[in-house]
């Protein structure tokens, strides 16, 4: 297995530079000199160190350096306060996206960012890039989910945990196929083909566990509906998880809240929290302080779902890998709230501290490697007087009370944002942050995230059901480990002549007996085999 992995690797790390040769800012030919022989030492020492048996990713979407700043101001009276403080691996991480499309940035310079204060405003990356960069290793255009540059699907960490026998998971704030679950998850051309993403998560058998808003039937502030809003779950998936035995399905806080003790957890779990757009940021009302206006009680916090997630991905004896995304500090940012922003901030910390407490309690936090990040940061979020080479901080005004600040956009920024790990194998990190920023200091990118976790545990490719509403056959694609992938289908574990490229078509005409569909995807000498589709006419 070393072998294979080791070779999975220097495929990886080669491909990444050549595809997409400003993936990397146009690195030097002795910085990715540097890079790989990094990536050799520590394979090498590989065996000494403890693979993790459970990944958990937290993602505070659109938060950053003074997002958390403020937040400690206000919780604490002073900085340096959060659940991450105490974290062994603390770095800086940058997220421009692969392409200029669409305001992208295809680079973080230092010197120019802390120089310019207009530097960090000029271009950057979106929730479905930036998770595509953390989920695949893969950094892409913006908008688009799961793909590389060229279009291709390319294997996500939750793909490489079904492949061993892990069980994964995505919990959000926001509706559950917003761009962060669905970057670590599915793939799509684009971010908005809500019904590609949700069939993918609900019925592709990638997730054990879906937690999020999105409900039809219910409001931004919980309140019931008469005329279903179907942009995120439509009728047809609506349907089939209410009516087909594949999920155990709960809307119920109450439930959610036993569900993160019952003893006989259920092996699929999906929660959908009894509110549209997200679980609080969006009610009714303009906030003055955090928490002054109440958020319904019927509606989970992410905490809870996140709990009652964790008991039934821990039941699996090979582990797990678990997304958490506190979505709405993205949309307060974006609304330039920052009171809501601080409610949504506090709410993320206390999933990050609820979660380490549960691991605590069932004995699974030293196996378990804890990444907390952003996928960008949204706003730039300053103090007053900022401008040119200055760049002023918020001020502390003290414990319950806002700090002076100031939102310079209503739109994300190419800004670094913080990085923290802790548990098994965290140090690696070290090793990929090998930038450095005059004020931040070490940094990685975030697809680095995923090569990381296929440096501890490989990689796979992986097949899926694509355009889901035809009926006149259905449509197979496999997800690449690598750019230049050679692919072959096979049937009954036989070559089908012809069958070469990214998707293939199961045609009624010509099967028209119950068969078996796998793939085999060939990188450099390295091959990998799909799971099985059973398909019956």
């Amino acid at each position: 297995m070393n072998g294979q992995i080791n070779n999975q690797i220097i495929i990886l790390l080669s491909l990444n530079f050549s595809e997409n040769k400003y993936i990397y800012c146009k690195f030097p030919l002795m910085r990715f000199l540097t890079f790989i022989l990094i990536s050799f030492l520590f394979l090498t020492t590989s065996a000494q160190q403890q693979t993790p048996k459970n990944i958990i990713i937290f993602i505070a979407d659109g938060g950053g350096y003074n997002q958390i700043m403020c937040t400690d101001y206000y919780l604490y009276g002073d900085s340096g306060k959060s659940p991450m403080a105490s974290f062994p691996v603390q770095l800086a991480m940058s997220t421009y996206n692969g392409s200029l499309q669409s305001t992208g940035a295809t680079c973080y310079n230092s010197k120019k960012f802390w120089t310019d204060f207009s530097y960090g405003m000029a271009g950057f990356t979106e929730s479905a890039a930036s998770a595509t960069a953390m989920g695949t290793g893969f950094k892409t255009h913006n908008s688009m989910i799961g793909m590389n540059l060229d279009g291709n699907p390319m294997t996500n960490i939750m793909e490489i945990g079904k492949a061993k026998g892990k069980k994964t998971g995505v919990v959000t704030s926001v509706p559950f196929c917003h761009a962060t679950p669905a970057g670590f998850s599915t793939h799509s051309k684009s971010r908005h083909g809500f019904s590609e993403i949700t069939d993918q998560m609900l019925f592709s058998g990638t997730l054990d566990v879906v937690g999020g808003s999105g409900h039809p039937w219910f409001d931004n502030d919980g309140n019931a509906v008469s005329v279903p809003f179907t942009k995120y779950i439509d009728t047809v998936s609506w349907n089939k998880v209410k009516s087909e035995n594949i999920w155990k399905y709960t809307e119920s806080r109450n439930e959610i809240r036993l569900l993160a003790s019952e003893k006989n957890a259920p092996e699929k779990l999906f929660m959908l929290a009894p509110v549209s757009g997200n679980l609080a940021e969006a009610r009714e009302g303009k906030s003055i302080v955090p928490y002054d206006i109440p958020v319904k009680q019927t509606i989970p916090t992410l905490a809870e779902m996140s709990l009652a997630a964790l008991n039934t991905l821990s039941s699996d004896p090979d582990g797990f890998i678990l997304m958490i995304e506190g979505g709405a500090i993205d949309w307060a940012n974006h609304d330039n709230d920052l009171p809501r922003m601080i409610e949504e901030y506090s709410w993320f910390y206390n999933t990050v501290d609820s979660v380490q407490q549960w691991l605590g309690a069932k004995g699974i936090l030293d196996e378990t490697l804890i990444i907390v990040t952003n996928d960008h940061e949204c706003g730039y979020l300053w103090g007053h007087g900022s401008g040119g080479a200055t760049f002023v901080l918020p001020a502390n005004n003290g414990k319950g009370k806002l700090p002076e600040y100031k939102y310079y956009s209503t739109n994300h920024s190419n800004t670094l944002v913080p990085f923290f790990a802790k548990g098994p194998s965290s140090e690696i990190f070290y090793s990929l942050a090998d930038e450095n920023d005059s004020v931040r200091g070490p940094f990685l990118t975030n697809s680095e995230i995923a090569i990381a976790v296929k440096m501890l545990l490989g990689n796979t490719t992986h097949i899926y059901r694509s355009n889901p509403s035809s009926t006149k056959g259905v449509f197979l694609t496999a997800t690449l480990p690598c750019p230049d992938a050679k692919i072959q289908w096979k049937a009954d574990d036989k070559t089908i002549a012809g069958a070469n490229l990214v998707q293939f078509f199961i045609d009624p005409a010509v099967f028209k007996k119950p068969v078996t569909i796998s793939c085999e995807v060939t990188c450099g000498e390295t091959k990998f085999t799909s799971q099985n589709y059973e398909y019956k006419p």
